[in-house]
């Protein structure tokens, strides 16, 4: 399905309400899900190489559709549960020298507890050159208990708010 969302603009619809390619006209660049290159996914075996077999974004580039060069490029993946593990910006890292990555890390019961940004090994299960994170500790219901950020990934927490009942300590 297809629908124009702005004078110049076209939107792909795969069904009625998710989008997989958005072509930007003006700037010329085009967001897609669809794969550019290199045939059908090899796992779905459909030609939507940006999905994962349950639907979730894996791989969402944006390109200059007149050179097929990616101006941004992010690739995701995830546990059984459906949680998002990680986060891969591949043109930050390739084009930059920028670490942009992300890693999350979850409690027993799929609630987020950290995110360091840096370098993605190629495991894609540590970060290395931190340049930030967060993390939170909840309370049984999901109430914050806690909340740390390191800004710079000096492993020295530069923010730490502890939470009571009343009053933000």
């Amino acid at each position: 399905m297809q629908k124009s969302h702005a004078e110049h603009d076209l939107l792909h619809y795969l069904g009625l309400r998710s989008f997989v390619e958005v072509d930007y006209t003006e700037p010329d660049i085009r967001y897609t899900l669809v794969g550019v290159a290199g045939g059908n996914d090899p796992d779905t075996g459909d030609i939507y190489r940006g999905l994962d077999r349950f639907g979730r974004v894996k791989d969402c580039r944006w390109h200059n559709y007149n050179t097929a060069t990616d101006v941004d490029r992010i690739k995701y993946g995830y546990d059984r549960n459906g949680n998002r593990l990680w986060r891969e910006n591949v043109v930050a890292s390739e084009q930059y020298g920028k670490n942009f990555d992300e890693l999350y890390g979850y409690d027993q019961i799929d609630r987020l507890q950290t995110m360091d940004r840096g370098d993605l090994t190629s495991l894609k299960d540590a970060i290395q050159n931190k340049t930030f994170a967060q993390d939170w500790a909840l309370d049984p219901v999901g109430n914050w208990k806690n909340f740390r950020e390191d800004d710079n990934g000096d492993s020295i927490w530069d923010l730490n708010l502890r939470w009571c009942p009343k009053v933000l300590v």
